[in-house]
């Protein structure tokens, strides 16, 4: 049997091609295969002298050379359809990714000082809380596998929340907690700020501060933008705006920075005691922040192009050299992607077919055999890499992403 392994972007030296009778009772997860066959170099995979019959086709990178995929730790993927061999078959397609397949777990939960935590086996992607002080006098902040709840005030009884938790790969959790929110004399951690810092604009200056927990109030005579010594920018309440509001922690600056401001290094400035937390505590250090502002004439006008082999909606990410997001767009009923004035390097370009619209990436679940959502970058037919060097001035335009084939067996009609 002759088969296709896709190229990827990572490497496919230790993936693994296996065969399971329909009829056993184990899986890729549990026991190595009947059937296998190493990958080559090229992608390409052969299995030969195999049982008439109906299997199960899996493929997964081998890195630890168990002859099984890890839940965790390992990329991999599977045909949802039983494949019937009584004849020579060609043709198989495997799009590998990997996502922690064990369901999430409510581990415990109790009253940490004044706060109310919830500890998990794995970090949630979604979390809704409902009560009705969630958002006014409740809010939470997600750490390592835990979700902690703060309350403005001491509650001297119990009250029920609702809790629905779900992981990357779809599983979920329903269910009533009783908290507490009691007075302590547990010592409040200390407030902590990160800063978006180091970043390149134009114009728009997106600053983006990371707090440890919920934030309740800022002092904004001691918050602004300074590009002189004795120039600054006054930030307003009308520039923020929380990530989520009710978590608190991640605060948005959005400002405008004219063309008619001769300078190139931008600072965020916040005295000690501009932000205080739901606890009572203020920011003890005071934080500044730098952003470097780019010339029009240095940016590439443009870099644009179309999606094929695919419908949408998309999530097109532009990523610099180091595979760090730079810019992100979302294509709800179009192919048609464009970036425009962005700063002269090398970038790549990949796609994200988001069949959910959920706005991110979604990776399989084994139980449900659901497939991951695919993913595909730019390659440059000519060179065979995906980079895109832009110049200050450049367009570079007409450029076509080809959506990689879905998993399954390749038809002749293809």
């Amino acid at each position: 049997m002759n088969r296709y392994f896709p190229g990827r972007n990572d490497k496919i030296e230790d993936a693994i091609v296996g065969l399971y009778p329909i009829d056993d009772t184990t899986n890729v997860f549990i026991a190595p295969p009947y059937y296998l066959s190493q990958v080559d170099t090229a992608g390409n995979f052969n299995i030969s002298n195999i049982k008439a019959g109906k299997y199960f086709a899996y493929a997964w990178q081998d890195d630890n050379n168990s002859l099984k995929a890890e839940y965790k730790s390992e990329a991999f993927d599977f045909i949802k359809d039983t494949i019937t061999i009584d004849q020579n078959i060609s043709g198989l397609h495997f799009n590998l990714s990997k996502g922690d397949q064990n369901p999430i777990n409510l581990l415990r939960s109790s009253t940490l000082g004044s706060n109310y935590t919830i500890v998990l086996n794995k970090t949630p992607n979604e979390v809704v809380l409902e009560n009705e002080k969630v958002g006014s006098e409740i809010f939470y902040t997600l750490g390592d596998k835990r979700v902690n709840l703060y309350s403005q005030s001491v509650l001297t009884d119990s009250i029920s929340i609702n809790v629905n938790l779900k992981d990357s790969v779809g599983y979920e959790i329903d269910s009533l907690l009783w908290a507490k929110f009691e007075e302590s004399d547990r010592k409040p951690e200390k407030l902590t700020i990160s800063a978006n810092s180091g970043k390149s604009f134009y114009q728009d200056l997106p600053i983006e501060l990371t707090f440890n927990k919920p934030i309740t109030n800022i002092n904004f005579d001691s918050l602004y933008l300074a590009y002189d010594t004795a120039s600054i920018i006054r930030v307003l309440p009308e520039m923020l705006s929380f990530k989520d509001s009710l978590r608190r922690d991640v605060l948005e600056i959005n400002l405008l920075v004219p063309d008619s401001i001769p300078f190139e290094i931008f600072s965020l400035k916040a005295a000690d005691s501009t932000f205080r937390d739901i606890e009572g505590q203020y920011n003890e250090v005071a934080l500044s922040a730098n952003y470097k502002k780019l010339k029009k004439e240095t940016l590439s006008d443009e870099i644009s192009g179309r999606i094929e082999g695919s419908e949408g909606p998309f999530i097109v990410q532009l990523l610099d050299s180091k595979g760090e997001l730079k810019r992100e767009s979302y294509l709800e009923n179009s192919n048609q992607f464009s970036f425009r004035l962005i700063e002269a390097a090398s970038y790549q370009i990949r796609v994200i077919e988001d069949t959910n619209m959920n706005h991110r990436w979604d990776p399989a679940n084994f139980e449900e055999r659901r497939y991951a959502e695919r993913t595909f970058n730019f390659i440059d037919p000519e060179t065979g890499n995906g980079n895109i060097l832009v110049r200050g001035g450049w367009i570079v335009e007409d450029l076509v992403i080809t959506a990689t084939p879905k998993t399954g067996i390749k038809s002749s009609e293809n």
